[in-house]
């Protein structure tokens, strides 16, 4: 049986085609470049990381630490490779973007005793109706008894208040959660848009979560009807420029 994700159910209701070829076909996607913006955006990730893990273990890092773990970072990760596409701006400008990211953060929650860190990129297995599912949550605390769910973000856009009450990626790390901390009694969802020094937060009710199963599982069997009749129609659309089998679609492949 496979085991699913909230980015493989995802990529089959982008694009059926694409699902074939990356989770059917198995076929070696091609190497796109990696953008700036995924470059910083994972940088500032990992400096959070360091910083609630060093919390972990009873070491306070100032933002002057922090932001050193950022800058070595980024110039150990470095590669030529990574494109600048938005024109008129600088790299400096992208480094300095996620600097100000951690500043604006540490200056917002520091001295971070506000709640009680559980898990960082914690693995989460969840099962809905006999299904598998796996999920990977940037962070996990408890604060006055509710647990938390975070995700950290460095997108230019925040989505409106509508995407946070219907998002199902965090809502089905919820249910993993549940499983492992029984005893909670209320889950927060909080996404952390950092570019914005924005903090979203949204609450599923128990039937909210009963329907997201439901939708969860009809899914699936409708993608384990798709790869019995072998049967996955391509979705053309403004993704396709950065989708990494375009050189293999027959609709909008390149042509070399």
């Amino acid at each position: 049986m496979p085991t699913y994700s909230h980015s493989r159910l995802s990529a089959y209701e982008a694009c059926p085609l694409k699902y074939r070829y990356a989770y059917v076909d198995r076929l070696e996607p091609e190497r796109l470049p990696e953008n700036v913006e995924a470059f910083m955006g994972k940088r500032v990730h990992e400096a959070l990381h360091k910083l609630y893990s060093d919390l972990m273990r009873s070491r306070r890092d100032t933002l002057d630490d922090v932001l050193a773990y950022y800058d070595e970072a980024w110039d150990r990760q470095w590669s030529d490779g990574v494109e600048v596409v938005r024109k008129g701006t600088t790299l400096e400008e992208y480094r300095e973007q996620g600097r100000r990211c951690l500043r604006d953060y540490f200056s917002r929650y520091a001295p971070f005793d506000g709640d009680k860190t559980l898990g960082l990129e914690m693995k989460l297995f969840i099962r809905i109706d006999g299904y598998r599912l796996i999920g990977y949550v940037d962070r996990i605390a408890i604060k006055n008894g509710r647990l938390e769910i975070h995700d950290y973000k460095t997108s230019r856009s925040v989505p409106s208040q509508s995407f946070f009450e219907e998002d199902r990626q965090l809502a089905l790390y919820q249910i993993g959660v549940r499983d492992i901390w029984r005893e909670a009694g209320h889950v927060d969802l909080v996404w952390h848009y950092l570019i914005q020094g924005l903090e979203v937060r949204s609450v599923r009710t128990p039937e909210k979560l009963e329907e997201l199963k439901s939708s969860i599982a009809a899914l699936i069997r409708r993608i384990e009807r798709a790869e019995r009749e072998y049967d996955f129609p391509a979705v053309v659309g403004g993704l396709c420029a950065w989708c990494e089998y375009r050189y293999l679609c027959p609709f909008c492949g390149r042509q070399d």
